[in-house]
Order: structure tokens, then C-alpha cells, then sequence
């Protein structure tokens, strides 16, 4: 099974301590540390991920032929396929690593420990960042057909457009829930 060799390589080549793993359906898993985004399979920018994530062999089906309901980005560029909705899975996260997940808007996930930054889109070099981001396939439109307000850049580099202003990110990041 792809996922499982691919949660075995993942601690191989790890730093020697092992991190949690997350359920993610069908006696699959997949490395805490290595989840960027837990996204809701209606997020605009998820059926072409799909696609050139198959196209390039980085595809991973855990779903077993079931609807699809949520899209897992991996820090190594590979994304798995789940049948369990999102929100399932950011509480199999927190409850598996104790480690907080916020929603950035609609039913997308981030880890805490993902982001490197929350900024505003309102500045010229913040728009030529996000130019540069979206010519290397790393950004991640989760506006839900809403005016960009914020955007949460990973420490994977990726650059996820929020229809959440950066305020209101920087807070569900930081609340105790």
C-alpha cells in the first residue's frame, strides 16, 4: 500500500524521533509532521493539485473508492485522498498530537506549526511573492468565491488565500479551541 510505505520512508528519513500519525481512513496514516493543510475537496485550488499530483506519481487514494471529502497536502508535495471530512480530520490531528489546528476558512485546516506567516493583501511585494509562489504550483486558493482578505504562508511555502482577514486568523490561531 503506497500510504504505508510512504508513512515508513517518512521515518527513515526523519530526524530519528517519530511523530504522530493520523488516521486518515482505511487503516492509513499519515505523518503529523508532515501534513501542511487539511482542505475541503470544494476548495477551488484541489482538482488541479489532483490532477498534476497524479500526473507526477505523488497521488495517494485512501478514500478506497469512497466519495472524496477531504485533500491532505503533504510537506513533500504528495497529497492523499480521504473519505473523512476535514474537520474529522484536524480533531484526529489535535487529538493525536495535542498539537493546535485552526480553521483558515471554510472547511480548511492548517497545523499552528505550518505557519510562518499571516499577511495582507494590499502591498506590491506581497502580490509579486504571491506571483512567484503561483508559478511553482504553491498557491492554494481557499477563498470559497470570496474577496481575498488574508494569506497564510507555510513554512512549506506554500501561500493559502483566505477570504478571512488576517486579524481574524491570527486570532482562531492563537484561541484556546
Amino acid at each position: 500500500m503506497i500510504i504505508n510505505i510512504y508513512f515508513k520512508n517518512s521515518i527513515e528519513r526523519g530526524s530519528g524521533r517519530l511523530s504522530a500519525v493520523i488516521p486518515v481512513g482505511h487503516d492509513n496514516f499519515v505523518p503529523s509532521d508532515k501534513i501542511v493543510a487539511i482542505l475541503s475537496k470544494d476548495t477551488r485550488a484541489v482538482k488541479p493539485m489532483i490532477s498534476k499530483a497524479e500526473l507526477n506519481q505523488r497521488l495517494i487514494k485512501a478514500s478506497f473508492g469512497r466519495t472524496v471529502r477531504s485533500v491532505i497536502l503533504t510537506s513533500d508535495n504528495y497529497i492523499v485522498l480521504s473519505a473523512l471530512k476535514p474537520k474529522t480530520l484536524a480533531d484526529r490531528y489535535l487529538e493525536e498530537t495535542q498539537l493546535p489546528i485552526f480553521s483558515c476558512g471554510g472547511d480548511n485546516h492548517i497545523p499552528n506549526a505550518q505557519v510562518a506567516a499571516i499577511l495582507k493583501k494590499n502591498s506590491e511585494p506581497i502580490l509579486e511573492m504571491i506571483k512567484l509562489a503561483r508559478a511553482n504550483d504553491k498557491v492554494i486558493n481557499a477563498r470559497m468565491g470570496k474577496p481575498v482578505k488574508g494569506i497564510i504562508v507555510t513554512s512549506s511555502g506554500y501561500f493559502i488565500l483566505s477570504f478571512l482577514s488576517p486579524e481574524t486568523i491570527a486570532k482562531k490561531r492563537y484561541s484556546k479551541s
